[in-house]
């Protein structure tokens, strides 16, 4: 929290700044509309986002840059997580099945906001930013910063309040430190990334040291819980963790390859994880893409009975990657025509044997107009990650400016 108060309090300083130096604005409009598809019943959800970005450069060394967020809502708004967990796991976790109510609410925000300094072979940026690490697609082992929605694993993510210092040694080493304050060093997040080439492509050794935030749900049986509260309490669980990791991406006789992994150490031994995702791609001459991603995640179960609510709801929060511990994903694209093209991806969850096929058709009604359909199948049964949902579809607009 006292991070967010010097966050705010640094906004006086600089709006005024952008103002001063001629800002560019662009950004976007984005309407979408999803359906679902339940066991025992059908709904639609779907939200109008208005992205407006501005970018300053008040002198060739500084660039000042900001975006604001306005969501509002449509549809369904109020959903009941039980829907989405097997039932299973809520009598694993509390002895039965109990409604978990979950709200979508209009926001309107302050995403990002920083300055960039360059200064030399080096770049010093202030304030909420973007940070992305790893080349994986789907799957990030070695970021700590973001996570990656399975359905949509592109789309924009937040921005990070951090201090960020990039250095260009050399043509062939970059280092990235990053530091995310709190309120001391100790519970402050540190992050450093070695880039350096190879000769079929980049080399990345990464490391971190940061207060790890887990949800936790508890039943409250035992306790005495006053009339209409829920038999259980919902709690932070935090441990220190540490990560020592790195990644490989290149290409080798034209086919896009790429490794990244991280080991994850704790106090205490028995938490300790690793996490690593491999994936290739190829490009044919007729336009045809292919992309094949893994991962085997050891934090993660490999049945449903070691499965416990408190683990999904981290996955919601992105406070872990994955629920089970082995997953592939394959991806298939082709341009149609010049403006239509196609596409369908899927994941497959080896433990569980639970799937999603999702084909995809994308129409640029003009140069800054983008419309996309997408429908998702599901299977593998009721009591698994993915089989809990029958169907997902979604229609999406996107219209830069």
């Amino acid at each position: 929290m006292r991070a967010l108060k010097h966050f705010i309090r640094m906004v006086p300083i600089f709006i005024p700044l952008l103002l001063a130096a001629q800002p560019v604005w662009f950004g976007y409009f984005e309407s979408n509309l999803d359906g679902f598809g339940m066991s025992n019943e059908s709904f639609t959800t779907g939200y109008h986002k208005l992205r407006l970005d501005v970018e300053a450069t008040p002198s060739p060394r500084v660039t000042i840059g900001a975006n604001v967020n306005a969501q509002r809502y449509f549809g369904e708004t109020a959903f009941n997580l039980a829907d989405f967990v097997p039932a299973n796991v809520f009598i694993n976790s509390l002895g039965g099945v109990l409604d978990f109510p979950v709200t979508f609410s209009d926001s309107t925000y302050l995403d990002n906001l920083y300055v960039r300094i360059a200064l030399g072979m080096v770049d010093i940026t202030l304030g909420k930013q973007q940070l992305s690490f790893g080349p994986g697609y789907v799957w990030n082992p070695t970021d700590i910063f973001n996570f990656k929605q399975l359905l949509d694993p592109t789309y924009e993510q937040t921005g990070v309040n951090a201090i960020r210092l990039a250095w260009q040694a050399k043509n062939w080493l970059r280092f990235d430190v990053v530091t995310r304050p709190e309120n001391s060093w100790q519970h402050s997040t540190k992050y450093l990334q070695l880039k350096t080439n190879a000769p079929f492509g980049d080399i990345t050794l990464n490391a971190g040291d940061y207060p790890w935030s887990r949800t936790e749900i508890r039943p409250t049986q035992n306790l005495p819980v006053e009339p209409g509260a829920p038999p259980f309490a919902i709690y932070e669980n935090t441990n220190q963790r540490t990560l020592v990791g790195g990644s490989f991406n290149g290409e080798i006789a034209g086919m896009g390859i790429w490794i990244e992994g991280a080991q994850n150490r704790f106090s205490v031994d028995s938490l300790n994880f690793y996490e690593l995702s491999a994936g290739v791609d190829y490009t044919f001459a007729s336009g045809l893409y292919l992309m094949g991603e893994g991962l085997v995640n050891s934090d993660g179960v490999t049945t449903i009975d070691s499965l416990d609510l408190s683990r999904f709801l981290q996955y919601f929060n992105g406070e872990i990657h994955s629920l089970y511990q082995h997953y592939l994903f394959l991806q298939a694209a082709y341009p149609l025509t010049n403006l239509l093209s196609g596409s369908a991806f899927g994941y497959v969850n080896l433990d569980d044997k639970s799937w999603i096929v999702s084909p995809t058709l994308s129409y640029s009604v003009s140069d800054n107009v983008v419309l996309e359909g997408m429908f998702s199948w599901m299977g593998g049964g009721n009591d698994t990650e993915f089989g809990v949902q029958q169907w997902q579809s979604r229609v999406r607009m996107k219209a830069y400016f």
